[in-house]
């Protein structure tokens, strides 16, 4: 490696995303598939690396009992070290209910 040369760390990315029973405009707009190859062409851009992907398919923002989310609220609070930045298609594919995003926001703050 030359002396110009520096190794930057890449960004670690997990992506989540969701879909409800309920679904979209139509499905092409706000696929699982959709917004995984969106999220991962956003993170590619920029130079990061995608290190994990969690989803719930068919489960409601309502709340974040989801397998796909507890998930990542367990790595949250376990203190995981294997991503350093979550990334969503939209963020109310985080959730529909504002203290449950308050709430998240406050551990991914604290992670970082």
């Amino acid at each position: 490696m030359k002396e110009t040369e520096s190794k930057v760390k890449k960004t670690r990315y997990l992506i989540y995303a969701r879909i409800s029973d309920m679904g979209g405009r139509t499905a092409e707009e706000t696929s699982i598939p959709m917004q995984i190859e969106q999220c991962k062409a956003y993170v590619e851009n920029i130079g990061g690396e995608v290190v994990k992907t969690y989803q719930d398919e068919g489960w409601s923002g309502g709340n974040l009992k989801r397998p796909g989310m507890q998930k990542i609220l367990e790595s949250l609070d376990n203190g995981s070290d294997e991503w350093d930045c979550l990334i969503v298609f939209k963020m109310d594919r985080l959730s529909r209910s504002l203290m449950d995003s308050f709430n998240l926001f406050e551990k991914l703050y604290r992670k970082n």
